[in-house]
Parts: C-alpha cells; sequence; structure tokens
C-alpha cells in the first residue's frame, strides 16, 4: 500500500512539472489536467497487477484501454481554426504521459523521470527557437 501511494505521489508530481510548462506558454492541458492523466495512468498497472495476484486477470487488458481512453481525451483538445490548428502539441503530451505513468505505475522510476525530462526540454524548445 505505501509503495502504491509513493508512486502516485510521484506521478503526481512529474505531471504537475510538465503541465507547468504549458501554463506557463497559456497553453491547454495544465498542471491539473496533466497530473491528473499521470495519477490515471499509474493507477491502471497498480489495480491491473494486483487483480492479477488476486484473480489471475489479464493485466495487459486495463493499461490498453487506458491507451484507447487518452486517444478519445487528446481528440477532444485538438482545434482548428480558420486556416491553422491548434492543440497537437498538447494531445501528444496527453498521449506520451499515459505510458509515462504505467512506468511508474510498473515501479520503473528513473526512466519515467529520464523521459519527463526529456518532454519537458521537448516542449521548451518551441519557445526557444521562437526567440533566436
Amino acid at each position: 500500500m505505501i509503495i502504491s501511494i509513493i508512486k502516485i505521489i510521484i506521478s503526481a508530481c512529474i505531471g504537475l512539472f510538465i503541465g507547468r510548462e504549458r501554463k506557463s506558454h497559456e497553453k491547454a492541458g495544465g498542471s491539473r489536467t496533466l497530473a491528473l492523466v499521470m495519477i490515471g495512468s499509474t493507477l491502471l498497472p497498480i489495480i491491473s497487477l494486483k487483480l492479477n495476484a488476486d484473480y489471475n486477470f489479464d493485466f495487459t487488458r486495463l493499461m490498453a484501454y487506458g491507451v484507447a481512453g487518452i486517444g478519445f481525451l487528446g481528440s477532444g483538445v485538438i482545434m482548428k481554426n480558420k486556416d491553422h490548428i491548434e492543440g497537437l502539441t498538447t494531445a501528444s503530451t496527453l498521449f506520451v504521459l499515459m505510458p509515462l505513468g504505467f512506468l511508474v505505475g510498473l515501479g520503473y522510476y528513473a526512466l519515467a523521470i529520464v523521459t519527463s525530462i526529456i518532454i519537458y526540454v521537448i516542449l521548451e524548445q518551441k519557445y526557444k527557437w521562437k526567440e533566436d
């Protein structure tokens, strides 16, 4: 139980960290949204592994449904405004957070943290290039 709580706290921190970048540039999918996506995607493997241990449940099923669900959520943030499309980066960020949460839920903390930093750097690069 304590390990699961630690996983949720790590997930929330990662979501808040990446969401801070989105919010600082006034983009959709800020800290709260991304933290909730991270928590949800971390809960899926935690629950799946528990069901597998208790009931011999195929633990990959819940995670597969999570990927489908995040695709639905991501498609909701993509908007076409006249001649341009907005929200693709936010949708991509939501999508990449799902497997990132899986990593935390499965206990791959170092890989999740390194990936989070890479995601943050990639998101920040757009604004660095605009300044040049």
